[in-house]
């Protein structure tokens, strides 16, 4: 990771942005798990997330222009069935989120995770114009495009005030210009993903990780593909791969 990390710095010259996207749920009864189905997929699901967000972290504070940081988390964080370790692994995608968005929110960086539902395959042959699909969708299925567009979005500017799932309502409660108990937020505004540039070079420089298509499933990979797909659409300079090391 250590390598990987400084490569990408190398040949893009910094982070802006860092998106960790993976997926690979298994299927089973709570008393059927094993003790390797189990460790691989927190290992594979949250702890490599883990791994990445802290190595990315000190290059973006070091270069004191803030950024963005995104993790694909799931509906199944906040309750699953017959996937029990890969809920569990969601659920620490999103604290992982709140702990990063509150420890780096004074260096002007900004920390979320996108929670898609029922994905499947992507949905793209959702009928247009036809809603209300069921109880669990009461607008339409969410397309692998559409979370990418959502993960676009908390790259931008126009999320550099989102940080951390439901930080803002813990906000309220303390003083003006603190972190709760933590230092004060650092002055320096950033202003990423803009046209301006900085020493000569263009913002927008974009990080992404993911698991290599072997392990992936066939939605995660589309949303991948989806991403950065948006991403160049914007004009971002990308570096990436998959978790083997290939890409």
């Amino acid at each position: 990771m250590t390598r990987a990390l400084a490569d990408a710095v190398s040949e893009m010259g910094g982070i802006d942005v860092c998106v960790d996207i993976i997926g690979k749920g298994t299927w089973n009864k709570v008393e059927d798990f094993d003790d390797e189905e189990w460790g691989w997929t927190l290992e594979s699901n949250l702890t490599q997330v883990f791994y990445l967000f802290q190595e990315a972290s000190p290059h973006m504070i070091n270069q004191g222009t803030g950024g963005s940081i995104v993790a694909l988390a799931s509906v199944d964080g906040i309750a699953a069935a017959y996937h029990v370790a890969y809920g569990a692994a969601k659920a620490g995608v999103i604290s992982l989120a709140k702990t990063f968005g509150n420890e780096l929110g004074r260096y002007g960086i900004w920390v979320n995770a996108v929670g898609p539902g029922a994905v499947g395959t992507g949905n793209e042959d959702w009928p247009e114009g036809e809603w209300r699909a069921d109880a669990v969708n009461p607008l339409a299925p969410p397309r692998a495009h559409d979370i990418a567009n959502a993960v676009l979005f908390l790259c931008s500017d126009l999320a550099a005030r989102i940080s951390g799932p439901d930080a803002h309502r813990r906000r309220r409660s303390h003083n003006p210009g603190t972190l709760g108990d933590g230092p004060r937020p650092d002055p320096r505004v950033p202003q990423v993903l803009r046209s301006s540039r900085r020493n000569g070079q263009q913002r927008g420089r974009v990080l992404w990780a993911a698991l290599s298509d072997r392990t992936s499933t066939s939605a995660v990979v589309k949303i991948d593909h989806d991403i950065l797909q948006e991403c160049r659409c914007a004009g971002l300079r990308l570096c990436g791969g998959g978790r083997d090391g290939r890409g």
